[in-house]
Order: C-alpha cells, then structure tokens, then sequence
C-alpha cells in the first residue's frame, strides 16, 4: 500500500539499529535498498511512526473536526453512481446477444438436418457474427463498468462504516487505516524540479477527498491535493 513518489516502485519496511534500544521501523523504496541509491536516488527511509502520525492528524481532520463535509461528500459519492442506466444497459445487451446466439444455434440445426446448404449457412452465420462482434465488446465493457461500480459501493460502505464508528483516533489503527485508504505515496517532486523526500500522500478509497491539512511535527508534511489525497 506504500509507494514511491519518484519510481513508483513499492517501499519495504526495514529495521533500524535493530537489537537496540534505539531500534525502530522505517519505510524504504526497494529500488533504492534492493538494486542501489542510483535506481532511486532521491527517496529517503521514512519512520513508520510518521507515516502513523499523519494519517492519525489527517484522519482527524476528515472525520472528526469536518463531520458535515465528510456527510456532503459521502451522500455526493452515492448519488454519483450509476448503476441504474448501465445495469439497464447491459440487461438490454445480454438479451439481444442471447436472441443471436439462439438465431445462430436454429441456422446450425438447419444446416445439420439438410435444410439449407453450407454456403448458405456460412453467409448467414457471418451476418450474425458481424452484429453480435459489437455487442460482445459492449457487454464486456459494460461489465467492467459493473464490476467497478460494485468494488466502489464496496469501498463507500467501508469507508462509511469506518468513519462513523471512530470519529476520533487517539492512535494509529491499522483496522481503519485499512478500510479508508487505497494507498499512500512518500516523496514528491515538485514542478520546478526540487524534490520532498517526507512528503506523506493518503489516498483515501472511493474518492474521497478530504479537507486541507496543516504540516505535522518533525517537519514532515501530510498536505491535502485535488487527486483525493491527504
């Protein structure tokens, strides 16, 4: 769930003075740990606590102190989806594709009892294929769409049920972590070209886009972006 903000690349996690009483866990670019600081040389090993204490204040502010815009953006996220007019759609389809598949299936009947003539058969045939090729590839399409829909309504309800039972966290859980967002992004580089190793971005699940966030401790930035991210 964590990458790279500068090759895209996932990060691992890795222990830091490991056997001591100074040993922690951080998050590292495997570009960087696996092939060498020149397949990535701009990332920077982050504290996991951070990454756990931006989403914790970012979190906060989302569901805590911006409890009616969250209500606005949920409602507006439900509203949004459109299943009827493309479960409609592809209702329609799958029947018409059906009525061909059974004109096909009668014309193979009427080849196999010597009704009609191969040649016949294989120029009707063609002519059925011909109109059903257009609306295989509208099905599929549509049904991806489907498939979408039902993964989005998946991820709304979780993130509604998440949001609604913890308003407030007191502490990094995992468990809500993993209902509200889809990803997170470490490092940025910005359009005149200087790059932010720390900077934290929450991509929350079923494009939910929360409101801005100021910097957190230990300069280390959890900033809000219009592509639904903390």
């Amino acid at each position: 769930m964590i990458k790279c903000g500068f090759c895209g690349h996932n990060l691992s996690r890795r222990s830091h003075h490991s056997g001591t009483t100074h040993q922690k866990w951080v998050w590292h670019c495997v570009s960087y740990t696996k092939k060498g600081k020149q397949y990535c040389p701009e990332c920077k090993a982050v504290d996991e606590a951070i990454i756990e204490g931006a989403f914790v204040q970012g979190y906060n502010l989302l569901a805590g102190d911006n409890s009616d815009v969250l209500s606005e953006f949920l409602n507006r996220l439900e509203n949004s989806l459109f299943t009827a007019g493309s479960a409609k759609r592809l209702e329609k389809i799958t029947k018409q594709i059906k009525s061909y598949e059974a004109r096909r299936q009668k014309l193979l009947d009427l080849l196999l009892d010597g009704t009609i003539s191969k040649s016949d058969y294989a120029e009707k045939k063609a002519e059925i294929d011909k109109d059903l090729q257009p609306l295989y590839e509208e099905q599929k399409a549509l049904q991806q769409t489907d498939d979408d829909e039902q993964r989005l309504k998946q991820q709304l309800t979780e993130c509604k049920e998440a949001l609604e039972a913890n308003p407030i966290l007191q502490e990094f859980d995992r468990r809500v972590f993993e209902a509200v967002i889809d990803h997170v992004v470490i490092g940025e580089r910005h359009e005149d070209g200087t790059v932010d190793p720390r900077k934290i971005t929450f991509v929350f699940k079923a494009g939910i886009q929360p409101p801005p966030s100021p910097p957190i401790s230990g300069n280390k930035t959890c900033s809000l972006t219009r592509d639904n991210t903390c």
